[in-house]
């Protein structure tokens, strides 16, 4: 709590400055608060962790998506060795085999670029949008607590005065 200081005034008998210092002692002014707008705390990591989250189910989709692919197409090349009379040791089918799978290898990596990507574009731009709310809510509060600050010295000043004219008042016998 604020000390209250208080403004002597020396009028003459003395009578004006008394009533002035025994009312202004017992008269508190009722200050007001100023409202403070919080946000939740948020960093990067915990943006990041929630884009994963709901990105993931995605990806691992995708990867589902090509394995099953690959899977079906090796059972194609499969299917398809005896009717062109090829010998499932013979070098086309290793190679139409391996192809599959080093193809599969690429898809999935493009996959997952493109996944760290959109993660960590969205991330940034979370992030950015974050802090920017966070600015613009300090901003308030800074300008509210000077609003109400300016507002609680307005109010004491006002109720000082009140204060000294009834001391005037009944220092002179009109109270």
């Amino acid at each position: 709590m604020e000390q209250q200081t208080t403004k002597t005034y020396d009028w003459g008998k003395g009578k004006v400055n008394k009533y002035y210092n025994r009312n202004i002692n017992q008269m508190q002014p009722n200050t007001v608060e100023a409202p403070v707008m919080e946000l939740q705390e948020q960093s990067k990591a915990t943006i990041e962790d929630q884009i994963r989250g709901y990105l993931n189910p995605a990806l691992q989709k995708a990867i589902t998506s090509l394995k099953k692919q690959k899977d079906y197409s090796r059972r194609y090349v499969d299917v398809d060795v005896p009717s062109r009379g090829v010998d499932p040791e013979s070098a086309w089918y290793k190679n139409a085999k391996r192809n599959l799978d080093v193809g599969e290898t690429y898809a999935r990596s493009a996959v997952s670029n493109n996944y760290l990507s959109n993660v960590a574009k969205q991330t940034s731009e979370q992030y950015d949008r974050y802090l920017n709310r966070k600015a613009q809510y300090d901003l308030t509060n800074a300008s509210n607590a000077l609003n109400t600050e300016e507002f609680n010295a307005k109010v004491k000043d006002a109720l000082e005065e009140m204060i000294y004219e009834r001391s005037v008042r009944r220092a002179r016998g009109k109270f």
